[in-house]
C-alpha cells in the first residue's frame, strides 16, 4: 500500500484553507496542542501567514490535558514521572504555561 504525502502547492487558497481546517480539526480531536499542529501544517507546505486564525479558531483541550495527566501521573510528589508526563505534554504542542496550568488543577483536585 503506497503512503501518500499531501502538500499544498502555492497559490492554492481553497486547498490551504481546508488543509488548516481539517488538520487542526483532526490533532485537536486527538488531544494534541498549538504546537502540534503548527508543526503539522509547516510539514504540507502551508504559509505561517494562514495558520493564525486556524491556531486561534482551536477548541479547548484542558480537558484532554486533564485525563492524560491523571492516566500517566500516579503520584504527583514523584519529580521525575511530573518531569516525564510534562515532557510528553510538550511533545504533543502544549505550550509550558497550559503544561503548568493542568498539572495544577491535577494538584488540586488530588488534594480535595
Amino acid at each position: 500500500m503506497r503512503r501518500l504525502r499531501r502538500t499544498v502547492p502555492a497559490g492554492s487558497g481553497r486547498t490551504a484553507f481546508w488543509t488548516m481546517k481539517t488538520t487542526a480539526r483532526h490533532y485537536a480531536a486527538k488531544g494534541y496542542g498549538p504546537g502540534r499542529v503548527r508543526a503539522e501544517l509547516s510539514r504540507r507546505g502551508v504559509d505561517r501567514e494562514l495558520w493564525d486564525g486556524t491556531i486561534e479558531a482551536m477548541p479547548e483541550n484542558s480537558e484532554k490535558m486533564d485525563r492524560f495527566i491523571a492516566a500517566r501521573l500516579t503520584d504527583p510528589e514523584d519529580r521525575e514521572q511530573v518531569r516525564k508526563v510534562s515532557a510528553a505534554l510538550y511533545r504533543r504542542g502544549y505550550s509550558w504555561e497550559e503544561i503548568r496550568s493542568a498539572l495544577r488543577r491535577f494538584n488540586a483536585e488530588t488534594e480535595e
